[in-house]
């Protein structure tokens, strides 16, 4: 069991779309109390399941006119809503960093969290009247890197014969199953007149499940260290919406599909677990949306076009061996994509910038033949 405290700054936009009002608001901190049940993998690698109760602080947000940005009297107040989490992650014994001594206590963790939380009503107010109430239902993942100490004060100590050596030399395929998010900034600009209809840059977003299917490269230089290169391809339904506030519209849109290159250099912690970085080329593949309207949900006769867009990302990860040809893989991966201007087919366009997360947990099989 355990309880931890965070503080940060998880930027995102709020809207009163009755007025036409946006603003920032943040998550500032958070803190959970809860439990978590393990599996060792070998006598150094620990992979493991937790949830528990949580409670997040967000901030107050100063409401602008989308249309132009000008200020408003209007706010939000500042809140705290409760929840629940679930995560997973693995920890990993770390007597040594590079040849620095650190002693048996040290542990490394990398752990996922999904946080959701109540909603919340907030009221949209000058100080004196309040022109709407927004409904506000937070969902909030996570990843973090952490150091542990551990004070051994106590249970019982499992000797265990030490782990075969482990050649990761070879090429490998690789499927498995995650789960991700993206956000977008977005504007709106009339399509006849260029001119900005939404002038302040929103943030939306969609999450979902996806698969991942891969194959690749890795060779190990010298006793620490493990470079490679690979692909892989994702079937996704990441969903979430996109908004023309010009003729006050809305539709459901979602990353279908996605697909990466590139290369990864890695550190043998032990020398059955590999922890490393990767990064490369990336495309992603959104559907069109049907508008309706924001207000009602009727249907409209507007609608986007399905689109791709191309970018870059950043990874890492933690890979156990569990075989002696099967690997364990765990890994987050961030991927920023180009800007797309999408045509809404009444009389905008909006433009799309999405940034991507995810979290992949994959079972690799490495050719032992080709060592």
């Amino acid at each position: 069991m355990f309880g931890d405290f965070n503080f940060g700054s998880l930027k995102g936009t709020i809207q009163d779309q009755d007025p036409f009002f946006a603003g920032e608001t943040k998550e500032q901190s958070s803190w959970a109390a809860g439990a978590r049940l393990g599996w060792l993998v070998t006598p150094d690698f620990l992979a493991y399941v937790n949830g528990g109760f949580t409670s997040a602080r967000f901030s107050s947000a100063n409401m602008v006119t989308t249309f132009v940005g000008a200020t408003t009297a209007f706010s939000t107040p500042a809140f705290t809503t409760n929840g629940w989490f679930i995560g997973a992650g693995t920890e990993v014994t770390m007597p040594s960093i590079l040849g620095l001594q650190l002693g048996p206590g040290w542990f490394w963790r990398n752990e996922y969290r999904y946080a959701s939380y109540d909603r919340k009503t907030l009221a949209d107010t000058n100080g004196i009247a309040s022109d709407s109430s927004i409904n506000f239902k937070p969902v909030v993942q996570t990843v973090t890197s952490q150091l542990v100490y551990k004070l051994n004060t106590g249970g019982p100590t499992y000797h265990t014969a030490p782990p075969p050596p482990v050649n990761w030399n070879g090429f490998y395929v690789n499927a498995g199953l995650g789960y991700g998010a993206w956000a977008a900034d977005t504007t709106t600009v009339n399509a006849v007149t260029g001119a900005c209809v939404l002038c302040v840059v929103q943030t939306q977003g969609g999450k979902g499940w996806l698969g991942a299917v891969g194959a690749g490269y890795d060779y190990q230089l010298l006793t620490r260290f493990v470079v490679g290169v690979f692909g892989d391809f994702s079937p996704s339904s990441l969903k979430g919406s996109i908004q023309d506030q010009g003729p006050e519209t809305t539709g459901d849109i979602k990353q279908q599909w996605s697909w990466a290159a590139g290369a990864r250099a890695g550190l043998l912690v032990t020398s059955q677990v590999l922890t490393y970085i990767n990064g490369g080329f990336t495309s992603a593949r959104f559907s069109g949306a049907t508008m309706v309207s924001s207000f009602t949900g009727a249907p409209t006769t507007s609608s986007t076009s399905p689109f791709t867009t191309n970018g870059w990302f950043l990874g890492g990860g933690m890979e156990a061996a569990i075989l002696p040809n099967l690997f364990w893989r765990n890994e987050y991966r961030v991927g920023h994509y180009s800007s797309k201007t999408i045509p809404d087919s009444g009389a905008d366009s909006i433009t799309f910038r999405p940034t991507v997360q995810t979290i992949t947990s994959q079972l690799v099989y490495k050719f032992s033949w080709m060592r």
